[in-house]
C-alpha cells in the first residue's frame, strides 16, 4: 500500500464511555526519496485496483517505517506525554491522529474532533490576520461563532498580541503563531488537544499562564497528548507517558518512570566511550614497574562500598594499585570527570607525604556521600613526588581514563537533574532567610 494510502480510514464515531482516543496496531512508513516515494504510489494505486492490498507486505528498497505496531488509549480527562530521541516518530504519531497523514496498517479512533498546536500554530492562514484565523479555526473546530466573540478579547490579551491582531500572520515570527494558537486553544477548549513543543515558548511568565490553562483545561474534562523534549513539563502537565525509539513503543506507564527511561537514553549519545570500547571499564593485568620507574600504576577504579552499583549520595571508594621499585615517599589524587572530559571535579589529595614499601600496594580514599548525579564519568588518578611535585605515574592521562557509570533512584527530581545535565549534587546544606525590612519607595 503506497504512503499515502490508508488501511482504516480515520474514525470520529463514539467509544466507549470515557475513551476518547483508541489506537490500535498504528504503523507508518515512508519512503527516503521523493522519486522512489511517487514511483512506489504509481504502482500501489495500480495494486488497488486491481484487489491486490500490500496490507502486511515487507518493506521495499528505500522504505523505513516511521511507526510500527502502536496501541494505546486514551480517556477524558487524562493528558498523555510522548516523549523518544529525535526520529523516535513523536510528530508523525501526532499527525495520524490529527488525520493529516493517512496510516499505513491500524486503525484510529476518536472520540470528539482534535485540534492540533504546533510551532505553526493551529494551522492558521498566513495570508490573513491574526483576528481572521482565529474565527477561522474556531470554524474548522466547529465551535459558535458568538463564544468566540465574546472571548475575543482574552484570547488576544493572553497571546500578547494586542497590536498585531490585524496584521497578516505570515508576518508573526514562530512564538507569536504559538502563542496565538495556545490562545485559541485554551479559550475554545477543543475536546482533544496535540500538542507538538509549543509550551516553552515566550518569556517565563507567559510560560507558566500556559501551563496553568492546560491544568485548568485537564480539570474541566479536555484530553491532552503532548509531545516535548522537556521531561520536566512533561511530569509537570502529564499522568501518563509514552516513549517511543525508532518507531516503536518501549513504555507506556508511569510518567516518572517513563521519563527516567528517556533521559537515560538520551543521555547516552552514539560516540559514548563505553559503548564503542567496553574494554575501557576492564581491569588490565598487573604488569612490572618500568625500568627506570620509582613507582608504576598497576590498575585504578572507582567502587561502590555498598551494593553493587555506584549511586548518588552514597558512599564509594577510589583505588589505585601500584608497584613499587623501593620503598619512597608520594603524594597521589585523583579527579573525577564529566564523559567528553570537559568539566573536572578534582580531590584536595594529602598534603604530607605518604611511605609505600617496595613491591606491590593499594591506596584509596573513601568518598563519604557520591556527588555525582544519574550518568556516565570518568576516572584519572596521579602519583607524585612530594618534594618536586613532579610526577611518577599516571592513569588516565596519556591512555583513556576509568569510565564507570552513577546511578539514581528514579524521581522527579533526579529526572530533572539529568534533564539539566547538573554534574553535582550539594546536600546537607544549612539554609537560612532573614528579613531586610520593606523595600524603600522613591519620592
Amino acid at each position: 500500500m503506497h504512503p499515502f494510502a490508508t488501511a482504516e480510514p480515520l474514525r470520529t464515531t463514539p467509544l466507549q464511555p470515557e475513551l476518547v482516543i483508541s489506537v490500535n496496531g498504528v504503523s507508518k512508513k515512508f519512503c527516503r526519496t521523493l522519486h522512489c516515494s511517487l514511483r512506489y504510489m504509481a504502482m500501489d494505486v495500480l495494486s488497488d485496483l486491481v484487489g491486490h492490498s500490500r496490507n502486511g507486505s515487507p518493506l521495499r528498497p528505500e522504505e523505513f517505517w516511521a511507526l510500527r505496531n502502536v496501541s494505546f488509549e486514551l480517556r477524558r480527562g487524562q493528558s498523555l506525554g510522548v516523549v523518544g530521541l529525535n526520529g523516535a516518530g513523536k510528530s508523525t504519531l501526532l499527525k495520524l491522529m490529527l488525520g493529516s497523514l493517512r496510516l499505513t496498517e491500524g486503525e484510529i479512533v476518536m472520540s470528539g474532533r482534535p485540534s492540533m498546536l504546533s510551532e505553526h500554530g493551529l494551522g492558521f492562514d498566513p495570508l490573513l490576520t491574526g483576528r481572521e484565523n482565529v474565527f477561522l479555526a474556531a470554524a474548522v473546530l466547529a465551535i459558535d461563532r458568538q463564544r468566540v466573540e465574546r472571548a475575543f478579547d482574552d484570547i488576544v490579551a493572553f497571546a500578547e498580541l494586542q497590536d498585531f491582531i490585524d496584521s497578516p500572520v505570515r508576518g508573526y515570527s514562530a512564538g507569536m503563531r504559538s502563542r496565538l494558537g495556545f490562545s485559541v486553544a485554551m479559550y475554545l477548549e477543543p475536546e482533544i488537544l496535540l500538542v507538538d513543543e509549543v509550551l516553552t515558548v515566550g518569556d517565563i511568565g507567559f510560560q507558566r499562564r500556559c501551563v496553568q490553562h492546560a491544568q485548568r483545561y485537564l480539570q474541566r474534562g479536555g484530553s491532552l497528548v503532548l509531545v516535548s523534549h522537556n521531561p520536566h513539563l512533561v511530569q509537570l502537565i502529564c499522568d501518563r507517558c509514552l516513549v517511543l525509539d525508532r518507531g516503536s513503543l518501549v513504555w507506556d506507564g508511569d510518567v516518572v518512570e517513563g521519563v527516567a527511561r528517556y533521559l537515560r537514553a538520551a543521555r547516552t549519545p552514539l560516540d559514548d566511550p563505553l559503548t564503542l570500547d567496553p574494554a575501557l571499564t576492564a581491569t588490565p593485568p598487573a604488569v612490572p614497574v618500568p625500568s627506570g620507574n620509582v613507582v608504576g600504576i598497576d590498575d585504578y577504579n572507582v567502587r561502590p562500598i555498598n551494593g553493587t552499583s555506584l549511586r548518588t549520595g552514597e558512599p564509594a571508594r577510589v583505588s589505585v594499585r601500584y608497584g613499587a621499585a623501593r620503598d619512597v615517599d608520594i603524594r597521589w589524587g585523583f579527579s573525577l570527570l564529566s564523559s567528553d572530559l570537559a568539566t573536572t571535579i578534582t580531590s584536595e589529595g594529602l598534603m604530607d607525604p605518604v611511605l609505600v614499601r617496595a613491591g606491590r600496594g593499594e591506596l584509596s580514599a573513601i568518598i563519604p556521600r557520591l556527588p555525582l548525579t544519574a550518568g556516565r564519568y570518568a576516572l584519572r588518578v596521579a602519583i607524585t613526588d612530594p618534594h618536586s611535585e613532579m610526577p611518577y605515574a599516571f592513569g588516565g592521562y596519556h591512555a583513556p581514563p576509568r569510565y564507570f557509570t552513577v546511578d539514581a533512584p528514579t524521581s522527579r527530581r533526579n529526572n530533572y537533574r539529568m534533564y539539566t545535565r547538573d554534574l553535582v549534587v550539594l546536600e546537607d546544606l544549612h539554609w537560612e532567610r532573614r528579613e531586610l525590612g520593606e523595600p524603600e519607595v522613591e519620592a
